[in-house]
């Protein structure tokens, strides 16, 4: 056991003497022909003694494909050394930003480690012969990561030493390649329902990183990779409603960085945060919305009333429209509940109605900007959406909801009418009374006939009853 554990150790450690040849770079005394020497003896000793293993070590799991990982690997360490050394004579300043050293530095980080993660997809599938540790599933893919960790302080220790700055964008398309091979890979190790799924959005959210870092060229190329990638699996898997999902909002992430990176101009007030953050919001709208629970329904009305007014701000009143946008979702939603699965959505809705009904009645009687016409339409919309479900399933949708949207289609003629009806002098009324009492009259007597018949008429036709 204890040889097994320093054979892991000694994996991890292997890449040192690689960032000490670094340090010693700097010398001036050290001339470059005994550089390439150091690295050369370097690189020979880690052949070497990955050869003893091979060999002298039957039992332990080292695969054809992880031998050719870590041959990738070690002529990377051992390169890297020489070709920092060679820019750095042509460096100028001390953190510079541009440049053929600066540049290699950045490829370093955004190109060269991504394909590095990426070689894990080349390991073979694992296969556990035994159940004795160096002979476990998961020996490959361990001395893999050992080797990888090493690259990467191998890496920091290169900027460290010739002094460039660390950026946090340096590590968003490694993260973004390990996110793909997590999925990838997962497999392997894991078989939980669901975890394939759930491992699709990592490689969205991370692109995010980059726009939040203002590193928008990083995010168009992440994003169009993302594209292909939700495209390719889509095209494999037909039924994937959330691939299908992720590549339209990826499609949309797309165009708002092209945006921002060719500095379109966009209407005032709306910035390409806030478009990222409606995207977001839709996403999870949509899926709140096809679902069937009235705890969803709350949730997607906050959701909902947020975007709203984070989006539409004081210009027309956010808050109002904010409130009623949440509220309308809320009461659209409860037409999708069952009430006798979840006790109290009758009364969450009725609720939600009334607070409605109410909230519209303050914006109608204080008379704010746009209210009417706010009212108006959502009231036409429930309305409408009653309508339709009447049509299709032949039964009413709980009377509330239509009852509700009645109130508030009249809430601003009626508020109308009630300004109007202060506002006009008494006399007209008088007149409008008068002209409205004699149309009534009139109506009476020419239907006096059908509501108050005459005896004579009454009497013929209750002998001509008894008669029959």
């Amino acid at each position: 056991m204890i040889p097994h554990l320093l054979i892991f150790l000694e994996n991890l450690l292997i890449l040192v003497p690689f960032i000490l040849i670094n340090q010693s770079a700097l010398i001036d005394t050290i001339d470059r022909q005994i550089l390439w020497t150091m690295c050369a003896i370097g690189g020979g000793m880690a052949i070497l003694r990955f050869g003893g293993l091979k060999r002298f070590h039957h039992q332990l799991n080292l695969p054809r494909g992880l031998l050719f990982s870590g041959l990738v690997l070690l002529l990377v360490n051992t390169a890297l050394p020489l070709i920092y050394r060679t820019l750095h004579g042509a460096k100028v300043g001390t953190k510079p930003t541009t440049g053929a050293a600066f540049e290699m530095n950045q490829f370093s980080w955004l190109i060269l480690l991504p394909g590095i993660i990426a070689l894990a997809n080349c390991l073979p599938r694992p296969a556990q012969t035994s159940d004795l540790l160096p002979q476990r599933r998961w020996v490959p893919t361990g001395i893999f990561t050992l080797w990888l960790s090493g690259t990467i302080v191998h890496l920091y220790s290169l900027g460290f030493i010739y002094n460039f700055d660390w950026e946090i964008p340096f590590l968003i398309a490694p993260l973004w390649v390990l996110a793909w091979t997590i999925y990838n890979r997962h497999g392997d190790f894991l078989r939980v329902r669901g975890l394939s799924h759930a491992l699709l959005m990592p490689p969205a959210l991370i692109t995010l990183i980059a726009a939040y870092q203002s590193a928008y060229s990083l995010f168009i190329w992440l994003t169009s990779l993302n594209i292909l990638c939700y495209l390719l699996l889509c095209l494999r898997e037909r039924g994937n409603r959330l691939i299908l999902h992720l590549l339209m909002t990826s499609f949309v992430a797309l165009a708002l960085g092209l945006v921002k990176q060719f500095d379109i101009n966009l209407p005032a007030d709306l910035t390409v945060g806030k478009c990222v953050f409606a995207c977001i919001a839709m996403y999870l709208g949509y899926w709140i919305g096809i679902s069937r629970s009235p705890k969803l329904g709350v949730a997607g009305a906050i959701l909902v009333a947020i975007t709203t007014g984070a989006l539409i701000g004081p210009q027309i009143h956010g808050g109002h429209l904010a409130i009623q946008a949440g509220l309308m979702f809320l009461m659209l939603h409860s037409l999708l509940w069952k009430d006798e699965s979840h006790p109290g959505a009758a009364g969450a809705r009725i609720f939600a109605c009334s607070l409605w009904s109410l909230h519209s009645l303050m914006v109608v009687v204080t008379q704010s900007s746009y209210g009417g016409a706010m009212i108006s339409t959502m009231a036409a919309v429930i309305l409408a959406t009653c309508g339709i479900i009447k049509l299709i399933r032949g039964t009413w949708p709980p009377l509330v909801l239509p009852i509700s949207g009645g109130i508030a289609l009249l809430m601003y003629p009626g508020n109308l009418a009630v300004i109007m009806a202060q506002s006009t002098p008494v006399g007209l009324w008088v007149i409008a009374g008068s002209f409205l009492l004699f149309a009534i009259g009139t109506v009476m007597a020419f239907t006096r006939s059908k509501w108050n018949p005459s005896p004579v008429k009454t009497a013929t036709f209750t002998r001509t009853d008894r008669t029959n």
